[in-house]
């Protein structure tokens, strides 16, 4: 019997495989029935032309998503094959999903999407002109990038972002400089440690888009002791219980870790690909999420 053909989806990182995204689209693919699959693409920087080369103008993958450290090298990558790449994806100078499409690629942000609509689900809150919240973002790379210019883009009052590498704050900076006085002027780039402490301490809204908490052994992205229970901490980091949220959920502040915004993201772009309805999808996936992150935390206790 002929072996049916699987259309071949992915994601795109490297040193990427603690992550639950084939869990959850392959979940999606199971129920509504589609013959495809999502796997890992982990890749070194040096295997990057050939998985561009043969993977995708070779038109092995329908789709891919894009995490660290590569969501820059793949828009450059679209820009130089002349690819549709969506408003946002401009905005932002990153995107995280690409779509294939006889030959043409197509590249999306659904990052600073998953992250606005997780927001309002997690904390009850809506980040909005007639709100004056306070944001603090520890990471100005791919995520953090788009969280700062979609939120200050929605009326976040006013946004510290800080970075161990300067050039990273420095884009970020002329990113903004392209948006009118009422926007860019909420933007404050935040170059040293003490600075971070203090921006943090005085904002109402923290955000971990760093990938330190990954792993237990990493220190925090910011000190602990700046946390109090006026804060809402929201950690991008989804694979464990980072000690940023043990020490929010210590100081009494709202906590979130990244599964709300990781599986937006993912059903986005689910969507983007497949045609499948969002909220159908994205409950699908939080489903799946949840019950990994529970069996992991039972594993972990053991």
């Amino acid at each position: 019997m002929e072996k049916k053909q699987v259309t071949k989806y992915g994601l795109l990182g490297k040193n990427i495989s603690y992550s639950l995204s084939p869990l959850l689209h392959n979940a999606a693919f199971e129920k509504f029935g589609l013959e495809a699959g999502y796997v890992i693409f982990d890749k070194q920087e040096r295997e990057l032309e050939t998985f561009f080369r043969e993977e995708v103008l070779g038109g092995k993958v329908k789709g891919f998503n894009v995490t660290v450290p590569y969501k820059i090298k793949t828009k450059e990558f679209l820009q130089g094959r002349n690819a549709d790449l969506h408003n946002w994806v401009q905005v932002i100078g990153a995107l995280n999903t690409v779509k294939c499409v006889d030959g043409k690629l197509y590249g999306y942000n659904t990052d600073a999407e998953g992250f606005y609509r997780s927001v309002q689900q997690e904390f009850g809150i809506r980040i909005g002109p007639r709100e004056e919240y306070r944001m603090f973002i520890a990471g100005a790379g791919g995520a953090g990038r788009a969280i700062a210019l979609f939120t200050a883009s929605m009326g976040i009052k006013k946004l510290d972002v800080f970075d161990v590498d300067p050039g990273r704050l420095d884009s970020l900076k002329e990113a903004f400089g392209q948006y009118p006085p009422h926007i860019r002027d909420k933007f404050n780039p935040l170059y040293s440690q003490d600075e971070a402490a203090a921006a943090a301490a005085s904002a109402d809204i923290i955000v971990n888009a760093t990938p330190l908490g990954t792993h237990e052994e990493d220190p925090m992205p910011l000190p602990g002791g700046v946390l109090t229970d006026k804060h809402m901490v929201y950690d991008l980091v989804y694979a464990r219980k980072t000690e940023l949220l043990k020490h929010a959920e210590e100081a009494g502040a709202g906590t979130a870790s990244g599964i709300g915004m990781l599986v937006n993201q993912a059903a986005r772009s689910f969507e983007i690909w497949t045609g499948k309805p969002f909220d159908d999808v994205c409950q699908i996936m939080r489903e799946a999420a949840e019950k990994a992150v529970r069996e992991a935390a039972r594993t972990e206790r053991r």
